[in-house]
């Protein structure tokens, strides 16, 4: 049709006219300033680089770092980097929360089922299960060098 053929035409004179080319028009063109941001999920710990003393970077919401005084806690970590421990809740039996937490040396469960963290000692990572209602030592608390605390898991 001469009609359709005509427009195309039109609007590609438009383009090269100004300056663009055929084809590679700019993505911003097509999106809408007022667009709301995504909502896939990255599990990013929100307000966790906030908190003195430890790095809380990614979790599935199910260990979440609490106040010690509070009766819902179910995990301790000690550590040299403070005199009072850092607690955690856990909402379930399954959960995970990485982090970053330096000098740890013991953990505690307070669960009815078995807790496994993962720690870096001297530049390696190694797996730790924790006991159910015990508690268990890391780094200087298992007579090893200094230990990162990195992940819990249920």
């Amino acid at each position: 049709m001469k009609v359709t053929r005509r427009v195309f035409v039109g609007a590609a004179a438009m383009v090269l006219a100004s300056g663009g080319t055929l084809g590679m028009l700019p993505v911003s063109a097509t999106a809408e300033p007022d667009a709301p941001p995504s909502i896939v999920e990255d599990f990013t710990y929100p307000g966790g680089d906030k908190i003195d003393g430890i790095r809380l970077i990614k979790g599935d919401g199910h260990i979440l770092f609490i106040e010690c005084d509070q009766p819902a806690r179910s995990v301790e970590v000690w550590s040299f980097t403070q005199d009072t421990p850092f607690c955690f809740e856990i909402r379930g039996t399954k959960g995970y929360v990485s982090l970053e937490l330096a000098d740890a040396y013991g953990i505690r469960n307070y669960n009815d089922f078995p807790l496994s963290a993962t720690v870096s000692v001297a530049g390696t990572e190694k797996a730790v299960q924790v006991p159910i209602n015990d508690w268990v030592g890391v780094g200087p608390g298992a007579n090893e060098g200094p230990a990162v605390l990195l992940e819990i898991q249920t």
